[in-house]
């Protein structure tokens, strides 16, 4: 489900929908916050604040990455989740491309280290959430699409449709 998220939030930014894609991403880190918490019954700025701790806590971000702040990240997630609310006066409710990528970023390796090096533990959080993506049909729309991209040898969190948009591309040899 976090490919689904990263994806459709990088086609938005492809056709310039910048504050649709931060809402994805920022729906997509409280998703990792419900899947990472002790605790269900949490509310969803918490589980929002989890998500983002534990995407910040992945790797240590790139040497000049600028990190955006959790509590500006939840400022705008009520923005865009309520947008006919004004920001309140003198409200510092900014963000770039660059804070809408971090996320995405985060979240593609979220994917990747669940899938390639997690501990039993957070394993088990991820699979105990309780969520549930299905078509109208009644049909799983995530596992098929999945499974064809692992069996093609990539990782949850590579290949992601329109991630040209929003990742940092470094030149070959070098990085991730």
């Amino acid at each position: 489900m976090l490919r689904e998220f990263v994806g459709s939030a990088g086609l938005l930014l492809h056709h310039g929908q910048y504050l649709a894609a931060a809402s994805l991403a920022l729906n997509g880190a409280e998703l990792v916050g419900r899947c990472v918490s002790e605790r269900t019954e949490q509310g969803v700025t918490q589980r929002l604040r989890n998500g983002l701790n534990y995407l910040e806590s992945l790797e240590p971000a790139d040497e000049g990455q600028e990190i955006p702040e959790a509590d500006a990240l939840v400022k705008l997630r009520g923005f865009t989740a309520h947008t006919t609310l004004e920001p309140p006066a003198g409200s510092d409710l900014q963000f770039s491309h660059a804070t809408v990528g971090y996320l995405l970023d985060r979240l593609a390796l979220a994917a990747d280290r669940l899938w390639t090096d997690a501990d039993a533990s957070t394993v088990r959080k991820f699979a105990g959430a309780k969520i549930s993506p299905m078509r109208p049909d009644g049909e799983n729309l995530y596992v098929a699409s999945l499974l064809a991209h692992i069996e093609a040898g990539h990782t949850p969190g590579t290949e992601i449709p329109y991630e040209d948009t929003w990742r940092v591309l470094v030149p070959t040899g070098v990085g991730r």
